[in-house]
């Protein structure tokens, strides 16, 4: 279940963060998850995979994106995840868009391998909520 942050002192920047992705879920096997729909409209400041298992073995084939529709990717295309990654690290997404309309959902798409290999993640998104 994703889970929302309000940034002290950021002027409104706020931190939605994924699930709990495990790398090694099945090969081309996928998971969507809702990150966001806010009412107001939403601009977004950077994405980014953030390692909560130390990856091992070989993962580069598992990726990660970002859509406003199931499998879409045209937030941020679908980023490798690295190989030898340690707890904490990061890999950026680059954002193909910044803005999204009102009501507009953000979605994650996390594809898995089936190699045994070791490794956890979160998509971490950074945001701003528009009063206009």
């Amino acid at each position: 279940m994703p889970e929302t942050f309000k940034l002290r002192g950021d002027n409104g920047r706020q931190l939605v963060r994924s699930q709990l992705f495990n790398i090694d879920n099945g090969a081309a096997a996928t998971i969507d998850e809702a990150l966001l729909c806010h009412s107001r409209r939403v601009t977004l400041l950077s994405a980014y995979v953030l390692y909560s298992g130390a990856t091992t073995g070989t993962v580069a084939a598992a990726t990660v994106g970002l859509g406003v529709a199931v499998g879409g990717v045209t937030v941020a295309a679908a980023t490798a995840l690295e190989n030898a990654k340690a707890i904490g690290s990061k890999t950026a997404l680059t954002l193909l868009i910044t803005q999204l309309p009102a009501n507009t959902p953000l979605i994650v798409r996390h594809t898995g391998i089936a190699a045994t290999a070791a490794g956890e993640y979160r998509l971490v998104v950074e945001y701003e909520v528009n009063n206009d």
